[in-house]
């Protein structure tokens, strides 16, 4: 007879399988890869970026941990100087160093960044796609959707990116059965709030 935690454990290994059953990736290799996407638009509305990480679990653990590791440092320089400590990295307010930014020289906050890069230089399995998109040319294309143009933005570029990351593994496949499958997880850790 077994006890209630095993019980328990074969229970979500089943449910793990008809999950994976149901997804279709029980034949062949099954890999999760993470990833972050984040957008930016300028002050005019005009232009509009969209760019996605895609990492296999250990590599974006790994970056995860690197990127951890860099907030931990600096953090502990502005404390030791009596200054504002970063929550996490916003990249539109350190371009513009405000927020938790302010206050800090160009040098400084170009240092700080170079750091952050470097980690992604240092990273063996980082995947990017990124678009940047004129939004008047776009509203061209789409005048039906000319009203909200940022709206239109979001509807359309994470269509682009899912795309091309789907092009980009069919490439990588070798011709080897693959299978994409997005899950949209938003979590409060990452976003800033207001």
């Amino acid at each position: 007879m077994l006890n209630p935690s095993t019980w328990n454990c074969w229970r979500g290994l089943v449910r793990c399988k008809h999950f994976l059953e149901n997804l279709g990736v029980c034949e062949g290799v099954f890999v999760l890869f993470r990833g972050y996407m984040d957008e930016s638009h300028d002050k005019d509305n005009r232009l509009f970026a969209l760019s996605c990480l895609i990492a296999t679990g250990k590599d974006w653990y790994e970056m995860e941990r690197s990127w951890g590791l860099h907030l931990a440092a600096k953090n502990k320089e502005l404390k030791k100087a009596g200054r504002k400590l970063l929550s996490r990295y916003h990249a539109s307010d350190c371009s513009s160093m405000r927020g938790e930014y302010e206050g800090w020289g160009v040098t400084e906050q170009i240092g700080f960044v170079k750091g952050l890069f470097g980690i992604f230089r240092h990273t063996r399995g980082v995947h990017a796609v990124g678009y940047v998109v004129d939004l008047d040319d776009l509203c061209e294309v789409f005048p039906e959707w000319a009203k909200d143009r940022l709206e239109t933005a979001y509807a359309i570029l994470p269509k682009f990116v899912m795309y091309t990351i789907g092009d980009d593994f069919h490439k990588m496949s070798q011709n080897a059965p693959y299978k994409v499958t997005l899950f949209h997880d938003r979590t409060s850790l990452l976003n800033s709030p207001g």
